[in-house]
């Protein structure tokens, strides 16, 4: 996990997978690869013209000056004060079994289920273990950043009202290190329906498809015979425009040259 951009503003961190040891040490050659689209394009493009050794911004920072706090270790009684029976009241108990079946696949797959990447003393970066590859972690992980000051949480998988097992396990992880009196007010609503992702949930610009859908084509008679008249008074090429069109002009006979005679003004 590196920084997305190095022109300042929020640090967004993006997933990055580089093999930093020898092949001799590996099974078969490992291909380096971005989160980013612009550089998995930059990268194939350089690689088909036998540029193999090219790689993108991100890829190349792994391992030049990257510090990661220690894992911290989630205990399950902090998980239960996010309960309904417990401090916080935020979590339902299905989100909390989530939480703790999530916990346990990144415990068999040896992977950590959770890594915080602090930019200042507002946002907080995570990098959550997911276990699939989805478009929003391609790499089985999905950022969730935190936003300390104003109290909410962002995830690539959901929109920001909305709950998931990633931004429980962030809840999670801020009870552990006692930042979670901004969260206080986080409540997942009933009809909040678990595990819905953006792709499922209907956008703007579907909407809005939906709602043109209703009124074109029109089925009314007058309407088509007002559009038809429309496009032939106001769309249709005018004859002299067409005449200059189809007309054909006479070719170029002898040619000349001339000379003109440019006078030169000078202001002293």
């Amino acid at each position: 996990m590196v920084r997305k951009s190095s022109h300042g503003g929020v640090a967004y961190p993006v997933h990055v997978q580089k093999c930093v040891r020898p092949l001799s040490d590996v099974n078969g050659k490992q291909t380096p690869f971005c989160e980013n689209n612009s550089c998995r394009v930059y990268m194939e493009v350089a690689w088909r013209s036998g540029m193999n050794a090219v790689e993108c911004q991100h890829i190349r920072e792994v391992g030049v000056n990257t510090t990661y706090k220690d894992e911290v270790h989630l205990r399950e009684s902090d998980l239960n004060d996010l309960s309904q029976e417990g401090t916080f009241k935020i979590l339902k108990q299905e989100r909390i079994n989530q939480c703790i079946s999530l916990s346990e696949a990144a415990s068999s797959n040896n992977a950590v289920l959770i890594v915080s990447f602090e930019d200042g003393e507002r946002y907080i970066h995570f990098s959550v273990y997911d276990g699939a590859v989805h478009y929003y972690s391609k790499l089985g992980r999905v950022i969730v950043t935190c936003d300390l000051k104003n109290g909410y949480l962002d995830c690539g998988c959901c929109r920001r009202k909305r709950g998931c097992t990633h931004k429980a396990i962030c809840l999670w992880y801020l009870r552990g290190i006692d930042k979670l009196e901004q969260f206080r007010g986080v409540v997942e609503d009933d009809d909040d329906e678990l595990g819905v992702t953006k792709q499922e949930q209907p956008s703007d610009v579907d909407q809005i498809c939906a709602q043109s859908e209703l009124f074109y084509p029109p089925a009314d008679e007058d309407t088509v015979a007002n559009m038809c008249k429309f496009l032939k008074d106001h769309k249709k090429i005018p004859i002299a425009c067409r005449l200059i069109l189809i007309s054909q002009k006479p070719f170029l006979g002898d040619t000349h040259p001339w000379k003109r005679n440019v006078r030169f003004v000078i202001f002293v």
